[in-house]
């Protein structure tokens, strides 16, 4: 299955779960207080961690049932709990780090595995060194993006154009995630086959 045909398949969820994820960060800066580390300022960081948490395992089980796969959610939330908290912790002690977790993240929730990650790196080497260097401008521009719109619009209207744009542009690296990992490998010309 192609990614294209992912997209096509899955747009109307993949557009709800992006809206409606915008709309709960949006209204979680809507109400936050100005103080920082106050108890209902923390509560409403888990809360917002929480909210993103099931925004991706959402896109990434449309982008399953867009592909026809049928896997169990149990292992995509505990990889996507890992991954999301590994990230979190890079984005406070090591930032630069995020952009690589990001992909490596990807590259494992597609692949369904660290092991089957490897193996899809190795069945299509040149593939997944783009996908992972798209991924990499793709949250470096995020970043960039969202500093500049920091700089014009603050507060809850920030909030909303960021999650939109964050959310746009998951989807379609999701669905070239899934689509390589999803590929099979091509046969050599000569290479004998079992």
């Amino acid at each position: 299955m192609n990614a294209r045909r992912m997209l096509r398949r899955g747009l109307l969820p993949f557009t709800v779960v992006v809206v409606s994820h915008a709309a709960v960060q949006t209204l979680l800066v809507a109400i936050d207080p100005r103080e920082p580390f106050t108890t209902w300022s923390l509560l409403l960081s888990a809360l917002s961690g929480a909210a993103l948490l099931a925004a991706v395992c959402a896109l990434w089980r449309i982008a399953e049932r867009s592909a026809l796969l049928d896997r169990r959610l149990g292992p995509l939330v505990v990889r996507t709990a890992v991954v999301g908290v590994a990230t979190a912790l890079a984005a406070v002690l090591l930032p630069p780090l995020v952009p690589v977790l990001v992909a490596a993240g990807c590259a494992v929730l597609a692949a369904g595995g660290v092991v089957a990650a490897g193996a899809m790196a190795a069945r299509h080497p040149l593939r997944f060194t783009l996908l992972a260097l798209a991924t990499l401008v793709a949250v470096l521009f995020g970043w960039v993006a969202d500093l500049l719109l920091g700089l014009f619009v603050t507060g809850a209207p920030a909030a909303a154009a960021s999650w939109l744009v964050v959310g746009a542009a998951a989807v379609p690296l999701i669905c070239l995630w899934l689509a390589t990992a999803l590929r099979p490998a091509r046969i050599r010309s000569g290479a004998r086959t079992p």
